[in-house]
Parts: C-alpha cells; sequence; structure tokens
C-alpha cells in the first residue's frame, strides 16, 4: 500500500512539472506580439526583402539578426530554407540571433525567418553568375514563370475539387431520390395492407360477394406493387421524375384499394343480410393448381428492399391462406399475397410459398427463387479513376457516373508535360455490381472482373500488347483524365507570349492553348508574316525585332489530315533599358539625374566641400519597359545615340527643372538627406543669466546636403542661420526653444522638440542667513518633501542645485525621483528660484509655492531620508525605442485593434497622437481601424511626455485598410 502512495505521489508531482512547462509555452506564445528582423541596424518592415548576390564578385554571404518579438519573450526562431542547394543559413555560436546566408549556386531560392504561422520574414535570394550571364533579372523572370506556373496548376487543382463537390452534390441528389422512392414503396405497403385485410374479411364472411371484393382489392394491390417496381426502377436509374411519378401512381393505388374495399364490404354485407345466403359456385385447390412466385430482380444490396408477388392459377374462391418461406424458415409478416423483404447481409436466399385453401385444407406449394445480395451498391463508391500496378502503371480505367468504362495512358506532351488522357468513347458499360460488358464486339476482346477493392484485366486492351494482363487499383481524390482532341475538332488556337514585355535582349517563348491531341501534328511557325524556317515544335522561342511583332503558327494532324491556323498575335518589343541605368551629369553643373536599376530616377549632386556623387532617395519620375519616361510635372526622353537625357522634371522643392544630362561614370551614393522623422535635438545651456550671451546647440543631426537653421523660442525672438548654432540674450524667467533644419536640395524640413530653459538673475535676492547648523541641513544632500501632498517635494543635490521631484509607485514599490532640470540654487545665505516659484527657509523647514511635475504644491516643506533617483522621462534622442506593434500587416476600416507603441520604462505619463498619411487621425492610446483609409496607409506616432513636454516619433509602417 506504501509503495502505491508513494507511486501516485510521483505521477501528480511528474504531472504538475509537465501542467506548468505547458502554461509557461502557452504565456511565451500568448505574449508574442510579432517578429524583428534586422541587418546592420536597418529594421525591415513589411513581409519580404531581396537579398542578391553573385558568383562572379564573389559577394554570396549575408548577415541579419532575428529575434521574437518582445525580445525577452524568448520565443524559439525557426530558420527554413526552400532550395538549400542554391544556399545555406548558419547560425551564430557567439549571437544565437545572428544568421548568415551563404550562397552556393547559381538560382534563387526562399530564406524564412518564423517564430509563429503569424510572424515570419522571408529573404528572396537571387544567387546571379554574370560570368555565365546569369544575371538577377534573368533570376527574377524564371522565379515569375515558376510562379505563374504554381498558379495555373492551383487552379487546376481547385477545379478539380470544385468537381468533386459537384460529384457529391449530385450524389446528394440521388440520395434524395432514393428516399422519394422509398417513400413510395411504403405508401404502396399500406395500399397491400388495405387490401390484404379487405380480403381476409372476405374470407371470414364465406362470401362469394367478398371474395369478389378481396379479389378486386388483390387487383388494386398488384396496380400498387406495379407501380412500387416502377418507383424502385426509378431509384437505380437515379431519374426524378419516375421516381414522384410512382410514388402518385402508388399513392393513387392506395386510395383506390382503400376505396374498392370500403364499396365490396358495405355492398356484401347488404347483399348476406337482403338474401341471408352464400354462393354455392365456389372452388377449391386441387392438384392441377399451381402456385408461381416473382421478383423484378435476382440481385438487390444490403438494407435495400424487394417484392415478391404469387399467383394461383387457376383460380380459388374458396379462399385462401398464405404463408412465405426464406431459407426454409416462416418469413416474419409473410402472410399475405405478396412479400416485402429487406435483406441484413450479404448472400444468397431461396425464397418459396405455400398456400392453403381455407375451406378444403389442400396445400400447394410454388417455385424457389434463388436472389443474390451484395455487399452494397459498389458503383457509386468506385466511380472515378483506377490506375495500372507495377509495370503498367501508365495504364488506367476511368468509370464514370453513368456506369461507362473508359481507358486511359499516361502520355508526355512535346513541351514535357505529363498528363492523364482517356479514350474518346468508352468500351464498356457497369452495372451497380461492378459487372462489366463489352459495349461492341471490337471491345469484347478485353475483360474486366471486380474482386477484393481491385479491378482485374485480361486480353488485348485499348491497343495494349496481346494478351496483356493488368490489375488496377482505385486511386484517392477526383482525377479525371482528359479526353483527346484531333486537329480537325479544335475549336480555337490561341497564342501565349512569355514574358509578355519584352526588349531586344530578351528571348520570347510563344506556346499553344493545346493540351494533348490524340494524333501526330506538325507545326509551321510564321513571325512578321514570314516562315521560318526549321521550327516545327510546338512552341517557338527566339529574340524579335524593335517595335512591333506578329506571330501564328498553322498546325497539321497527321490522322484528320486537317490543317487549323492560330490566332494572330501582335506585340511591341522594347528597347535594351539596360544600356539606360546610370548617372547622369547636367552640362557641367554640380548637379544632374541618377537611373536605378529598380527604374526610378533620382536627383543627383556633389556633396559641398567634397568630389562625391549623392542623390536624394525619393524619385522624381520613372523609367518605363520600353525604354521611356514617367514624370510629375513634366517630360524627359533618352536620346540613344548619345546617352544623354533631355527634357523637363519638376525637382523636389516643386520647381521645373530643364535638364540635358550626359552619362559619366560612376554610382552616386543615397544621400543622408533632411526628413520629418529624424529631429534635431536642442542642447541649451546649462546656466543662462540675464542679459548674457546664451549658446543653443544643434545635436545628434545631420545631413548630405547643406542645411538652414530656423530657431524660435517662446518669447517671439527667432533666428535662421546657415549652422547649427545660436547666440541670445534674455531677461530672467522661463523659456523654451524649437529649431527647425530645412535641406537646400530635398526642400524637406524636419522640426525639433520643444526645449526648455530658464534665466536667471544676475543678482540673485538673498534669503534669510540660516545658523551654521541650519547651513549644513539646507546645503546637503536631501530630498524635502510637502506636508499637504506627501507624493512632492524638492531634491537638494549638495551641490547647490534645487530639481522638482515626486513620487513613483511601480510594482508594490514607491520612490521618490526628480526631473534632471535644475530648477534653483541653494547657498548658505540665499535659496533663488524663478518667478512664479517662492521659496524660503526658516527654523529647519521650508516654506514654497509652486507647481511640482505640473501639480500646485504650496505650505510647509521638511526634509526626509529617502532615496531618490533621476527621473526616467521621455527622450527625443531615443527615437528607436518607441516601436509600432501590428496586430497585423491589414486592418478592416471601422474595425476594433490593430496595433500599439512599445514604450521604454518611464516615470511619467504620455499622451498619443496618430498620424496617417501625414494628417493627426486620432488621439487613442493604441491604432484602430477605423482611422484607416482603403489601400496602403503610412502611419506613425507621436508620444508626449506629460511632466517632461518633450516628443518623440516613432518609425513608419505601411497598414493595408481593407473594407
Amino acid at each position: 500500500m506504501q509503495k502505491k502512495i508513494k507511486m501516485l505521489r510521483v505521477l501528480v508531482s511528474a504531472a504538475l512539472v509537465l501542467v506548468l512547462a505547458a502554461c509557461s509555452s502557452m504565456k511565451q506564445l500568448w505574449d508574442l506580439r510579432g517578429i524583428i528582423v534586422s541587418s546592420n541596424d536597418q529594421i525591415f518592415t513589411g513581409r519580404s526583402t531581396i537579398v542578391p548576390m553573385d558568383i562572379t564578385t564573389g559577394d554570396l554571404r549575408f548577415s541579419f539578426n532575428a529575434t521574437s518579438d518582445p525580445i525577452d519573450n524568448g520565443y524559439p526562431i525557426t530558420i527554413r530554407v526552400d532550395d538549400s542547394t542554391v544556399a545555406s543559413v548558419t547560425q551564430s555560436a557567439s549571437d544565437p540571433s545572428r544568421y548568415t546566408i551563404t550562397g552556393l549556386r547559381s538560382g534563387y531560392t526562399a530564406v524564412t525567418a518564423y517564430c509563429s504561422s503569424a510572424y515570419y520574414f522571408t529573404f528572396i535570394v537571387y544567387v546571379a553568375d554574370t560570368s555565365r550571364g546569369i544575371s538577377i533579372e534573368y533570376l527574377k523572370r524564371q522565379r515569375d514563370d515558376d510562379i505563374e506556373r504554381a498558379r495555373a496548376e492551383e487552379q487546376a487543382r481547385r477545379e478539380a475539387e470544385a468537381f468533386a463537390r459537384q460529384q457529391a452534390r449530385e450524389e446528394a441528389a440521388r440520395q434524395a431520390e432514393l428516399r422519394r422512392a422509398q417513400q413510395a414503396e411504403e405508401n404502396a405497403r399500406r395500399a397491400a395492407e388495405a387490401a390484404e385485410r379487405a380480403r381476409i374479411e372476405a374470407e371470414n364472411r364465406r362470401t362469394q360477394e367478398l371474395l369478389d371484393a378481396a379479389r378486386r382489392a388483390e387487383q388494386a394491390a398488384a396496380e400498387a406493387r406495379r407501380a412500387q417496381e416502377a418507383a424502385e426502377e426509378a431509384r437505380h436509374k437515379q431519374a426524378e421524375e419516375a421516381a414522384n411519378r410512382a410514388a402518385e401512381e402508388a399513392r393513387r393505388a392506395a386510395e383506390e384499394a382503400a376505396r374498392r374495399a370500403q364499396e365490396a364490404a358495405a355492398q356484401a354485407a347488404a347483399n348476406q343480410s337482403s338474401s341471408g345466403q352464400a354462393s354455392s359456385n365456389e372452388t377449391y385447390l386441387n392438384a392441377s393448381t399451381k402456385v408461381s412466385i416473382n421478383s423484378t430482380r435476382t440481385t438487390v444490396y444490403e438494407n435495400t428492399k424487394i417484392t415478391f408477388t404469387s399467383s394461383v392459377t387457376p383460380e380459388a374462391t374458396e379462399g385462401i391462406r398464405y404463408k412465405w418461406y426464406l431459407n426454409g424458415n416462416p418469413a416474419a409478416n409473410g402472410n399475405g399475397s405478396y412479400l416485402v423483404w429487406t435483406p441484413s447481409n450479404k448472400g444468397t436466399a431461396v425464397v418459396d410459398l405455400e398456400v392453403t385453401g381455407i375451406k378444403s385444407g389442400y396445400k400447394v406449394f410454388s417455385n424457389k427463387l434463388t436472389i443474390k445480395i451484395n455487399e452494397r451498391d459498389l458503383l457509386a463508391g468506385n466511380i472515378g479513376f483506377w490506375q495500372g500496378e507495377g509495370n503498367n502503371s501508365n495504364l488506367g480505367v476511368y468509370i464514370s457516373s453513368d456506369g461507362k468504362l473508359y481507358t486511359a495512358k499516361y502520355v508526355t506532351e512535346a513541351n514535357g508535360k505529363k498528363h492523364w488522357v482517356r479514350s474518346e468513347d468508352y468500351s464498356q458499360t457497369v452495372n451497380s455490381s461492378l459487372e462489366f460488358k463489352p459495349r461492341t464486339s471490337e471491345s469484347a476482346n478485353g475483360k474486366y472482373i471486380y474482386q477484393n477493392g481491385k479491378i482485374y484485366a485480361a486480353g488485348n486492351l485499348d491497343n495494349a500488347p496481346a494478351n496483356t494482363k493488368c490489375v488496377y487499383s482505385k486511386k484517392s481524390g477526383s482525377i479525371i483524365p482528359d479526353v483527346p482532341m484531333l486537329v480537325s475538332k479544335l475549336p480555337s488556337v490561341t497564342l501565349k507570349l512569355s514574358p509578355s514585355t519584352l526588349s531586344t535582349k530578351d528571348e520570347g517563348l510563344v506556346s499553344t492553348n493545346i493540351s494533348y491531341l490524340n494524333e501526330d501534328v506538325t507545326y509551321k511557325w510564321y513571325v512578321n508574316g514570314v516562315r521560318v524556317a526549321n521550327a516545327s515544335g510546338s512552341t517557338y522561342r527566339s529574340k524579335f525585332n524593335t517595335g512591333k511583332n506578329t506571330v501564328y503558327v498553322e498546325i497539321t494532324g497527321s490522322k484528320s489530315g486537317a490543317t487549323k491556323r492560330s490566332e494572330t498575335l501582335s506585340f511591341n518589343v522594347n528597347e535594351n533599358i539596360d544600356n539606360i541605368y546610370g548617372l547622369y551629369r547636367n552640362g557641367n553643373s554640380n548637379n544632374g539625374l541618377y537611373v536605378a536599376a529598380d527604374k526610378k530616377v533620382y536627383y543627383a549632386y556633389i556633396k559641398e566641400g567634397s568630389s562625391s556623387w549623392y542623390y536624394i532617395n525619393e524619385p522624381v519620375g520613372y523609367l518605363n519597359g520600353n525604354g521611356t519616361f514617367t514624370t510629375s510635372g513634366g517630360s524627359l526622353e533618352y536620346v540613344a545615340s548619345e546617352s544623354r537625357i533631355q527634357g523637363t522634371f519638376q525637382n523636389l522643392s516643386g520647381n521645373k527643372t530643364q535638364v540635358s544630362a550626359t552619362k559619366i561614370a560612376g554610382t552616386p551614393m543615397a544621400a543622408n538627406a533632411v526628413n520629418s522623422s529624424k529631429k534635431p535635438v536642442v542642447e541649451v545651456p546649462s546656466s543662462v543669466k540675464d542679459n548674457a550671451d546664451a549658446k543653443f546647440i544643434v545635436r545628434n543631426f545631420s545631413a548630405d546636403e547643406p542645411v538652414t537653421y530656423t530657431w524660435k523660442f517662446s518669447n517671439g525672438k527667432t533666428a535662421t542661420t546657415s549652422v547649427g548654432e545660436c547666440t541670445q540674450r534674455f531677461a530672467a524667467g522661463s523659456y523654451s526653444v524649437t529649431v527647425t533644419a530645412k535641406g537646400s536640395v530635398s526642400g524637406k524640413s524636419s522640426l525639433s522638440d520643444p526645449k526648455a530653459f530658464t534665466v536667471s538673475s544676475s543678482a540673485p535676492a538673498p534669503t534669510p542667513t540660516p545658523t551654521p547648523s541650519q547651513d549644513v541641513s539646507i546645503t546637503s544632500s536631501g530630498v524635502w518633501v510637502c506636508s499637504s501632498k506627501t507624493s512632492y517635494g524638492y531634491y537638494f543635490d549638495g551641490k547647490g542645485a534645487i530639481y522638482q521631484a515626486y513620487e513613483v509607485k511601480k510594482g508594490g514599490k514607491s520612490e521618490f525621483v526628480y526631473i534632471p532640470v535644475q530648477l534653483g540654487s541653494v547657498g548658505s545665505n540665499y535659496i533663488n528660484v524663478p518667478s512664479p516659484y517662492k521659496m524660503s527657509y526658516a527654523d529647519g523647514k521650508i516654506n514654497a509655492s509652486g507647481k511640482i511635475a505640473g501639480v500646485e504644491c504650496s505650505g510647509t516643506f521638511t526634509k526626509q531620508n529617502k532615496s531618490i533617483r533621476k527621473a526616467k522621462l521621455v527622450d527625443g534622442n531615443a527615437w528607436s525605442s518607441y516601436k509600432i506593434n501590428l496586430n497585423a500587416q491589414h486592418g478592416n476600416i471601422g474595425n476594433g485593434f490593430i496595433g500599439d507603441v512599445t514604450l521604454p520604462d518611464l516615470d511619467e505619463d504620455v499622451t498619443y497622437e496618430w498620424y496617417v498619411n501625414g494628417s493627426k487621425a486620432s488621439t487613442d492610446n493604441s491604432l484602430k481601424g477605423k482611422i484607416l483609409k482603403e489601400g496602403d496607409n503610412a502611419v506613425y506616432c507621436r508620444i508626449t511626455g506629460k511632466i517632461s513636454g518633450v516628443s518623440v516619433v516613432t518609425q513608419t509602417v505601411t497598414i493595408k485598410g481593407n473594407k
């Protein structure tokens, strides 16, 4: 017993450990907000980016970092490489979050980093080999072709699934027909029971009139049975109209039988009561009487009703009792002139009938019927494609839902595509028991047998070698082999050009829409109306001339002898735009244009004090695939003979600019230009005296273009400088300053956050001189707490500086922090604070008034033994710590939560300002779908501290808004 208790404790402990581990794992997944992928301190947005490599140049390595978001969540990162023969990925041993992609051979692949099915990022890696003519553009086209082919195959799969669903709906309709037919059988059974009751009543009354009524009722029942058989026939033929008609006939027959039985019974009763005598013209069963039984079918399925009918010749009027037997045993409810039976097990059954004269007691036995009971309707469950086993895997058969068998072959087209093709017409018919019957004498030499879930075939099958023996197995899914086609039956031949856009350097592939022809064919290709020699394949690949081109093909069948001409395909071929890419100098000036390989046109210039070329990463135009340009507010053209771009364009400041730029060597660098997301930071002097020079400096800001700085002070003063410095004088008081930096090339501006500063009086007002003991107290470091509002006070740092202080509470812990902006100064004989603050010292206490962290605090302040640290406030230089976390890369317009902002640990509350496409849209603390617009939305958020007044702007993210 003790051992069992001990074992139970061990099992409970193990279960608890597993539950805790599972909870920890679920918490990781619950806290997960995304994946952070970066390279060289650049954080990638979106879901993918392109990584180009080149074997010729040796540029075959790319490193990146990948972590879960948030990083301290620790959710594992998984790396997947689609084609490991093109590139491999290794993980750093010293930094598990760092990975390196190494190109192995020319080609393309995808490297995906993910931490769940919802959070992933994909690098599309192109490994070129320019020495062998394999460029990045070539690989991109190859990938586009592969994607298009995969999309077509997916479309084919979906169509096949749709066909399967249609088959399922048809099967459901057939089942509904069966149920209606079964209802018709039930109506017929009820009519027969009514007739039987009338016949028994006639036997009991022993009158000729009632027997005649019974015979008429039996005739009505026979009509009902014929209706029932018609309903059964409708069920097997899957004809809804026949089933409905049979049900209606059965209902009418039942009503008519009941009516006749009632009339006959009433008439017989009336005759008997009036005459009181029975007819003496009765006939009896005897040795010459013959009893025969019949059924419409000799083969049925499990759980399917079958009806047996009987006839007695010559007719006996004495009254008859019926007794049916199944396999020698009396049948349940088998005491009528017919028997309805539902077999429950497969096999065979022997049915016979015994009839006995009611008056004579003479017995006569019927013939015996043998019924075969199949396991189920085999045809319904085996419609579809069957493939040969072993060496005959290229042979197959297809059984259609209407009971027809087609032979099939696995063929290879001229373009290399392989698929199944069935014969033009069926060769066998198939019944519900999967019994095969040749359609014609020509197809009689092939014999098919279904047994144990397989189809066995022997003989000369569909032109296969003589005496071929083959075993076919049913294939899952909805494989429907194509129907072959002759040229004479082709409705039309269309052509397709890949890729759809060509330049003179590209080869184009022209293909037809023909999937498979059941005869050998010849092709004759014509380009611009001229027959192309030696072009006899099913596709045509070539380079084409600049300008308009036309292609068509003539197809001739060897069997049908017919010739079909395709449509004429017309297309334009553009100049080779690779020659246009590069740097262009506008005359002898220090500016020009840069046409990048991504087909974007940028403004380029020589940086002041340098000989290096830069470009502003904001396009002023685009290069089209045909060698023309698209610009806003201008028109550019390329003069190939002079390698020159000429015309006008609208520059980044919105002005129209004339250009005649000639191509020069070199590649410009992307300029670090002014933009609104990169703010200048103003540094104010630590101590400013009234009427003395105060120097303000721009920090943490640089640009590869000349910048003009516009300074604005809260007292209305303004200044403009060409460098990031400004000197001004002020009277005593509190002020703030902002600076706007504007790039002279990009035309873009960036506004700093306001920076507060205090100007103190050069002649501080003295305060009462404390006693020596008080001198030590007031000038030493300490926290002076307000007696009326104990969460607020002042911090004296022991070095003569006074700061505002307040209490913060986090995680059950409270502590004082001070705002790292000096409020005033203190000495052994004075306290100096700016207006409107007031502060004095006496008797070991401070009397003061003024706002602390935005809260008005007046009264007595006493020194208390409290620890204190510098407050963590919003820092305008730490913008990278403020990140937008998206629940999804898209959102429904008007829907709820989409994302929020991750804040660093702060000791102040903040306000939020959400901007969509440059306009303020919301002040909620999270991103809601209601502020989005349909299509792409550029979203960022401005965070402002309620105590510090400092603002910081997050990075900009793109979110697609959906209706």
